[in-house]
């Protein structure tokens, strides 16, 4: 049996690019190093981590230094173009895993700048060590220095024909780390990778708020991730660009659609007056109709117009489902219970009932704050289930 040290002394750490985790694998002796590594979890091809330590922002393999920016764009278009080639063959795992290669080259690329520029920043302090507080004496004092300038030169500098600019530099290495980025979101989503590529996205998105391919595929990832609300609001952004665009539109309709469900009656019940929501329900052929399946619990939004804000109920169901005529009733129990609290609660609870006058009603200022409607003018058509949230919304007339 190989001893603690020994299996330690064999340990080596890989990366998985595609779940963008490392993890530790023991190497027998007897067993080749440069053979291909898998991902423990996705079981795909992962590379060995050489270095010491990986930077939280992005895993970097390498520790070698570019001499010079066309050297880093010769080796990440070398990955990129490789990326491309595997990706229009629908490699999407190796696709992703030469992009994110690309990528590398560009980050540790604008890091190494990063810090070259730290180590060149001089902080130059001027102290004024003259107690002569007269102008005049200080402009004297210039005034008998010898202006030979001898230990000043000035030099103009000139741009060399051939040589690329810092700033052209800056603009491409910019321009880059958003294509390929956009580039690892599309693998990943094409790999099922979906909470990957919104991350992808919002990094894009962080360089460039607007960017089309960002906020589009971003929008794609999140809807997989069924958080509609943020993936209409990607889509608004790339209508901007593109109003006339009809996949946009279609988009934006299937969050919509999808987002809500609704659970629509035939007629309009009066859940505020329980005596005659109980007469239309026994007049009701379809009231045992399971509305709500497989839940035996849901919850419950109540808010405008009946109420100044949200309020969340939950209620129970002893089946896996509720019928009509169960939600009904349920309903019905909570209004009930608003009511009642708000007339114990309010200062002006006078209001909270009185439906002498419904043209002048107000607001009372109880614990729910209730507006608008008295109770027994409550009716509802629909509940509207928003499966973001998994909450349903009433929707009273």
């Amino acid at each position: 049996m190989e001893s603690i040290n020994q299996q330690e002394k064999n340990a080596k750490q890989f990366w998985c690019f595609i779940c963008e985790e490392k993890f530790d694998k023991i190497i027998e002796q007897n067993e080749n190093i440069k053979q291909e590594q898998y991902c423990e979890i996705c079981n795909s091809p992962c590379e060995e981590i050489t270095q010491q330590t990986i930077p939280q922002s992005f895993p970097i393999f390498t520790d070698k230094q570019y001499s010079n920016f066309d050297q880093m764009m010769e080796k990440q278009n070398e990955f990129a173009n490789k990326g491309k080639q595997l990706f229009l063959s629908q490699n999407f795992a190796d696709a992703l895993r030469n992009y994110i290669k690309a990528f590398d080259c560009l980050y540790t690329y604008q890091q190494q700048k990063q810090d070259e520029n730290d180590n060149n920043e001089i902080q130059v302090e001027i102290q004024d060590n003259n107690n002569n507080e007269n102008p005049e004496d200080n402009n004297n004092e210039w005034e008998d220095e010898d202006d030979s300038s001898g230990d000043c030169e000035i030099i103009i500098e000139q741009e060399i024909d051939g040589e690329q600019d810092d700033d052209d530099e800056d603009v491409l290495l910019y321009d880059n780390l958003i294509k390929i980025k956009n580039n690892i979101c599309l693998c990943q989503y094409k790999l099922n990778l979906f909470q990957d590529g919104e991350k992808s996205a919002k990094f894009v998105i962080s360089l460039d708020q607007d960017n089309y391919k960002a906020n589009y595929n971003r929008a794609r990832c999140l809807i997989q991730l069924k958080k509609y609300t943020q993936a209409e609001k990607c889509l608004q952004i790339c209508l901007k660009e593109k109003p006339n665009e009809n996949t946009i539109h279609e988009l934006i309709n299937e969050c919509k659609n999808t987002n809500e469900q609704v659970i629509e009656f035939e007629q309009k019940f009066n859940i505020g007056d329980q005596n005659l929501l109980k007469k239309q329900l026994s007049q009701l052929q379809d009231a045992s109709q399971i509305v709500i399946e497989n839940q035996s619990s849901v919850m419950i939004q109540i808010g405008e117009p009946i109420l100044k804000q949200n309020f969340k109920f939950k209620i129970h169901s002893k089946q896996n489902g509720f019928s009509i005529e169960q939600l009904l009733r349920q309903l019905s129990k909570i209004f009930k219970k608003i009511y009642e609290e708000e007339f114990e609660t309010a200062t002006n609870n006078d209001k909270v009932y009185n439906n002498q006058n419904p043209t002048v009603r107000n607001e009372t200022d109880g614990k729910y704050g209730i507006r608008k409607l008295y109770l027994k003018d409550i009716r509802l058509d629909k509940i509207i289930y928003n499966v973001e949230k998994n909450i349903h919304l009433i929707n009273v007339l």
